[in-house]
């Protein structure tokens, strides 16, 4: 059952701030085996769930760990740290500061947010929970953002006080005390207690997206529908507990959908469709791929229905439809076709985010030696010959049969001994290489591996 967040409209029908957030850690504190770590900018939000949690910490609680991530953006950013510096001192909390180089792009928002997460996610260690000071009004404002922008069930949704993410392959345990109080609330307490914090001055600026809502839209919204915002809130709890069941009824199908890095249409088809925009959603998650809009989910389902070569781009990702299957990889920069020398023992990472990587056991069919074989890839022209006193196949040909599609082929890693192709991992082995019966050789799993 999903947890409802109630939000008090004025100060004076919400209860003491404090005893609240006493409650919400209290009924939660118990299943804690590792650290607090508390996301802390240093802003009002952050030092206010600080403030609080020093206030309330008990002898027997875990120990309480703030984070600060310095992103350069702005020239006070080092004043910004000797801040939170001087503040976690005061109050006896231990203080990490991880700087990161936020990349020049379009939706620098988007940008430093995916930093942030990334930052967390590798301080956590087993067990940790991530405390964030998320408020209603930063609810409102993700939500409202999402239907502007383009968002379904899932994004609908809206922030949990308690749950879990994915970042790459880390489960992250989040909780947000906060998530059922106003800004303005929040605001009273942090001076009714003298506390000081840092004003970022790019948050009035109404050129980024997020800063526009906050700023101009909301207010105004606000002002024409003063209970605009418990009305926003009551429908996204709706929508979770509608997503809760949804989430139920799409377990029934993952396994048919969701082959390895493929998304398989014909199982897709026979799916309501409520689900199939959710089993989409669901396989581009699984490859850590950018939220996609609403507009490019429904492209998809089109592109399988006309079952024609497609192909998709949006925030550094690709989507490509190809012979029933659809298929997702990162842009990769341009590959380096000069040949370099296998060392089997060692993975290799792909500039597409794959492992190319072998075992060495005995059987049949392997790669016999390993002796002058190098890494390079598709010239044009290349034969296979896949068993003795058999025919040379085009790999063209067998590309076309083995189903790989057409974005992958030029930059598949292959190996050859001189000019002469051997093997092309998790596929074929050259027959004149190949192992016999009961000899040791080197195997590759049937499709890269993800890193």
């Amino acid at each position: 059952m999903s947890e409802p967040v109630v939000v008090p409209m004025n100060p004076a029908d919400a209860p003491d701030l404090p005893a609240a957030l006493g409650h919400f850690l209290e009924t939660r504190m118990t299943n804690v085996r590792g650290r607090l770590v508390l996301g802390y900018s240093g802003g009002m939000d952050s030092t206010v769930l600080l403030a609080l949690l020093v206030q309330l910490r008990q002898p027997s609680w875990p120990p309480l760990l703030a984070v600060h991530v310095h992103h350069g953006l702005q020239p006070e950013a080092d004043a910004w740290v000797s801040h939170c510096q001087r503040q976690t001192q005061q109050w006896q909390v231990d203080l990490q500061v991880h700087r990161v180089q936020v990349p020049s792009a379009p939706s620098l928002e988007a940008q430093a947010r995916s930093m942030r997460r990334g930052v967390f996610a590798a301080v956590l260690q087993a067990e940790d929970v991530l405390l964030l000071a998320h408020h209603a009004d930063d609810q409102v404002e993700t939500l409202l953002f999402r239907l502007v922008r383009g968002t379904g069930i899932d994004g609908w949704a809206g922030m949990m006080p308690s749950g879990q993410w994915q970042e790459g392959e880390t489960a992250v345990d989040c909780w947000r005390p906060l998530l059922s109080w106003r800004k303005n609330q929040l605001l009273a307490w942090a001076r009714q207690q003298s506390l000081h914090w840092i004003e970022d001055p790019s948050n009035t600026d109404t050129q980024l997206d997020r800063n526009y809502l906050r700023q101009v839209i909301w207010p105004a919204l606000e002002r024409r529908w003063p209970q605009a915002a418990a009305h926003v809130l009551a429908l996204s709890t709706e929508v979770q507990e509608v997503k809760d069941w949804l989430l139920q009824e799409e377990q029934h199908w993952r396994g048919q959908v969701l082959q390895g890095r493929r998304l398989y249409d014909p199982p897709l088809r026979l799916a309501p469709v409520v689900l199939q925009r959710r089993l989409i959603r669901t396989w581009l998650h699984s490859l850590q791929a950018p939220v996609p809009e609403r507009r490019l989910v429904e492209e998809l389902l089109a592109a399988g229905a006309h079952a024609l070569p497609r192909r998709w781009q949006w925030r550094g990702f690709e989507v490509f439809f190809y012979q029933q299957y659809y298929y997702g990889r990162f842009l990769a920069p341009a590959v380096n076709r000069t040949p370099i020398p296998w060392v089997p023992e060692v993975p290799l990472l792909l500039p597409d985010g794959r492992l190319l990587q072998a075992r060495y056991s005995q059987g049949k069919g392997g790669l016999r030696s390993t002796e002058g074989v190098t890494i390079a890839y598709r010239q044009g022209g290349e034969r296979l010959q896949l068993y003795a006193h058999g025919p040379h196949h085009s790999l063209k040909k067998l590309f076309q049969s083995w189903k790989i599609p057409q974005f992958w082929r030029n930059d598949w890693p292959m190996l050859f001994c001189g000019t002469q192709l051997v093997a092309v991992p998790g596929y074929a082995v050259e027959a004149e290489f190949q192992s016999g019966e009961g000899e040791w050789g080197w195997y590759f799993s049937e499709e890269l591996e993800v890193a």
